[in-house]
């Protein structure tokens, strides 16, 4: 894989220079000069440069017709041109005509692709000679066998059938003829839509008019960004979900029995029953076997040394932990007796009463709380610890003062490739009490192992590549920065580039974090693993996010459907409404809730937080709530919750019904909708045409081509058939046109005008 990374810059420049560079003066005769060089050819043009402007010249001789110089100036067939035919339009183009050959290298890049080569082939065989006298005769002639055996399985089997395959999807998807393409002398048979009938023109002047077709421009542009957006969606669900392993519950649930959470969870909040259960269940379980580094499950091994974590609240301020900033964050003495300079580097029970800046943060119930703190290290073995743990008890390290103790340890499991961070905290109230958590997070480290780990290593880079591909269109669309904020879905791809820009910054961190952390956590004896997977967490949340605004963005394609397109109509034609609508609701529901947050705080956990009385708030107006949690509480929250109930869900969620509903009538008028317009039904048109085009076969609608010495055949066909009308005119005598001259008259007479037939009066008539 490393390898076929490495030569795709060489590869890629070898290809380059050999099908950019020009070709040589000697090799660069063509068919169309070949003509234009020809004795006819220089005939034609002194016969032609003598004729007027309007004039058609025609070489009956040669075969060759040309137009006059008006319809020769142009570079593709307009509307405005004269009408194509056989004998208006030339079998050789004029050299102002010729379509470009676009970008070209200069010749001698030909001799630089030829120099790439050679250096390659002799680099390699340099590197295989410097390798054979490393590895010795047995293992080069190993080597070279499984390459000679590698070499034919490619040769014949791998690359032929690549080169199928790659043939096929070329010929199936673009169906290009490049011959036809670069030959500038093939004409073919149209149809011309403004005279309703067919004719001819060079293949390359139809080509040029339908690529100016702007249906044709926005339906590739539509269908483009679709099969990109799709392929992108698909590889974020490859890399979110190649990522999850189902067993990872089963495992967290494992630890947790295994280090014996629910005794934690039965602490009431003093600070004895804490160091009873990290003594008595928690340390037992982490040694179980003191002759190696696993856990009580025999499996998880121990990547750290076990630590307890706290944060204290200041001395001076002892009140309720919930409140930000309010956490110690000096150096104290053992004992907490009194302040001392930081020093990191004492004995590990001095380190305790010190303060550590680092660390990752900890969600909790209760609030929020920052990285770092006062941080136990305890000692490997079962005797050590509970020695350094009674130390610790007699110096009080843990007290009133304590607002959260968290109990860190990193292990990994080998037989499901899986790294976990463990915390496991109690936090305590000022008032005493206790609130019991715990965050388990686990994933690959060394993901990239296997099949598996390559597809997914492959799945992330092509992710990265489409994510420079959507970054570039967007700079493309935001050069028309007015119209480009008017459209919703350009909002859509702008929140999904930025969250992708969020997820490789994240994934950065990780992959650069990832043996720092390792190390840290195996030499310095810290846990560090938290902090690494956390920014895992945040990646996935991020991918998760831009997955979600991707997929927002394949409603956009409603638009095409005649049957849904009145929906997108609906929301934009009751979007102004809805805005209304929207600051009424928030200023009803905040004021219930301020309200009911007043009156039920202090005696029910629903609502003694602003956000937990806004949850409660909206499960009751979806209708979900327990009338008798409120009643129980007094009159008055029963009927603030009454009043709520039905003036919400009675006149406020009616009120929005309403809304969408005369949206929903408006939006079925064409005119009004907005969606679904004639523009994107054509671009649908378009795409299923050529659909039916590339799997369908047609021949009846296929162009009919005709080739320079077709169309000579059928000139002197056409010539040899005038000079028989010619003859057949030169022998018509004067009594033969008497004789029709009284056939004409008998004929007309009975309408009532015979001066048609009377060439005395050929003027009046």
């Amino acid at each position: 894989m490393l390898g076929a990374v490495v030569v795709v810059p060489v590869s890629a420049a070898v290809t380059i220079f050999f099908l950019k560079s020009k070709r040589s003066a000697s090799n660069s005769a063509t068919p169309s000069s070949s003509l234009e060089n020809s004795d006819a050819m220089k005939e034609s043009r002194e016969k032609s440069e003598s004729t007027t402007d309007d004039g058609v010249f025609d070489l009956l001789e040669t075969g060759i017709v040309y137009r006059s110089r008006k319809s020769a100036d142009s570079r593709t067939l307009k509307s405005k041109d004269v009408f194509s035919n056989p004998a208006s339009t030339p079998l050789v183009p004029q050299a102002s005509e010729m379509p470009s050959t676009g970008f070209q290298l200069p010749h001698w890049c030909q001799y630089v692709g030829w120099a790439l080569v050679l250096g390659s082939m002799l680099g390699a065989g340099v590197f295989l000679v410097f390798y054979a006298m490393q590895w010795g005769k047995e293992k080069s002639q190993q080597w070279l066998l499984s390459f000679v055996l590698s070499f034919v399985q490619t040769a014949f089997l791998v690359q032929p059938l690549k080169v199928a395959l790659i043939g096929l999807v070329l010929i199936v998807i673009f169906r290009k003829d490049y011959d036809v393409e670069n030959f500038t002398l093939i004409r073919v048979r149209y149809f011309n839509e403004e005279h309703q009938r067919e004719g001819i023109a060079f293949l390359y002047e139809l080509e040029a008019k339908a690529r100016q077709n702007p249906v044709r421009k926005a339906a590739i542009s539509a269908t483009v960004k679709l099969v990109l957006t799709l392929l992108l969606l698909l590889l974020q669900y490859c890399i979110c979900y190649g990522n999850i392993d189902p067993g990872t519950f089963r495992l967290h649930e494992s630890i947790k029995q295994h280090l014996n959470y629910k005794d934690l969870v039965a602490v009431d909040g003093t600070a004895t029953e804490l160091y009873k259960v990290i003594n008595s269940s928690i340390l037992p379980t982490v040694f179980a076997d003191s002759a190696s580094f696993l856990i009580s499950d025999g499996c998880g091994y121990r990547l750290s040394r076990l630590s307890l974590r706290q944060l204290r609240r200041p001395r001076q301020q002892r009140q309720s932990p919930l409140a930000s900033g309010t956490d110690e964050t000096g150096c104290f003495l053992p004992g907490w007796t009194a302040a001392a300079p930081c020093n990191l580097s004492a004995s590990p029970l001095e380190q305790a009463f010190m303060n550590r800046p680092d660390g990752a943060p900890y969600s909790g119930i209760l609030a929020e709380y920052r990285g770092g703190g006062f941080v136990a290290l305890l000692p490997e073995g079962l005797a050590p610890s509970r020695a350094f743990l009674a130390e610790l008890q007699r110096l009080g390290w843990l007290d009133s003062s304590t607002s959260l103790l968290v109990v860190e340890l990193d292990l990994f499991y080998s037989d499901v490739n899986l790294f976990t961070a463990v915390a496991m905290a109690s936090e305590l109230n000022s008032f005493g009490g206790a609130h019991a958590s715990e965050q388990l997070l686990s994933t690959r480290l060394y993901r990239y192992v296997g099949a598996v780990g390559v597809f997914a290593l492959v799945s992330e880079i092509l992710a990265g590549l489409l994510l420079l591909l959507r970054i570039v269109f967007l700079a493309i669309q935001l050069r028309n920065c007015r119209q480009f904020w008017t459209n919703f879905e350009n909002w859509l791809d702008m929140g999904v580039i930025i969250f992708m820009v969020v997820a490789c910054v994240f994934y950065g961190l990780r992959t650069a974090g990832t043996g720092s952390a390792l190390e840290a956590a195996v030499n310095g004896g810290r846990p560090q693993l938290r902090q690494l997977l956390l920014l895992n967490e945040f990646f996935f949340y991020s991918l998760g996010f831009s997955c979600f605004l991707l997929q927002l963005s394949l409603l956009g394609l409603i638009r095409f459907s005649a049957s849904l397109g009145h929906l997108l109509g609906t929301l934009r034609s009751s979007l102004s409404k809805l805005s209304s609508f929207a600051v009424f609701f928030c200023v009803i529901f905040f004021a219930f809730c301020w309200l009911m947050n007043q009156l039920l705080g202090p005696v029910q956990l629903q609502f003694s937080s602003p956000l937990g009385t806004m949850s409660t708030l909206f499960s009751a107006m979806l209708g979900k709530f327990d009338m008798a949690t409120v009643s129980r509480h007094g009159l008055l929250p029963k009927l603030a919750f009454s009043l709520y109930v039905s003036f919400l869900m009675f006149i406020v969620v009616n009120l929005f019904v309403v809304i969408l509903n005369d949206s929903y009538e408006g939006a079925r008028e064409p005119t009004q909708s907005g969606a679904g317009g004639s523009s994107d039904f054509q671009i649908v048109q378009f795409v299923l045409q050529r659909l039916r085009d590339t799997f369908v076969s047609s021949r009846a609608a296929a162009p009919s081509y005709k080739e320079s010495t077709d169309l000579d055949v059928t000139i002197n066909r056409l010539h040899a058939k005038f000079g028989i009308i010619d003859s057949m005119l030169s022998s018509y005598t004067l009594a033969d046109r008497k004789w029709d001259s009284q056939i004409c008259l008998n004929l007309t007479r009975s309408a009532g005008d015979s001066c048609c037939c009377n060439s005395g009066n050929s003027d009046r008539c």
